[in-house]
């Protein structure tokens, strides 16, 4: 939410109002990368007071990490999906920007 500025996702900004519109809720922030800068703003941000913070290294054994050549990218994007969910079910793709996002989704 903060390095990226007025690039990243509005509807996360949004989130604040979120919280005071139902203040007893809780609220569970997550995030791969982040600096201890950052997740300072992040929790100022989402107006989290005290919160409780967990960092981990990224090097889970749990995870695969996959770089494919690029081809046809929904024909692409559709085979590396049923390759996964074969298997246990979970993926995260990356792309370049949210519009690319929309538009492979679409198109699955």
């Amino acid at each position: 939410m903060s390095e990226w500025g007025s690039d990243f996702r509005p509807d996360y900004r949004k989130l604040s109002a979120l919280r005071a519109a139902l203040p007893g809720v809780p609220v569970l922030a997550l995030t791969a990368t982040a600096t201890p800068a950052v997740l300072r703003d992040v929790a100022e941000q989402l107006r989290l007071h005290e919160p409780a913070m967990f960092v981990s290294t990224f090097n889970r054994p749990n995870l695969t990490y996959e770089v494919r050549q690029k081809g046809d990218a929904g024909a692409d994007l559709r085979g590396a999906l049923r390759d996964v969910m074969a298997g246990d079910g979970c993926a995260i793709v990356f792309v370049l920007t949210q519009k690319d996002t929309e538009t492979r989704l679409r198109a699955l």
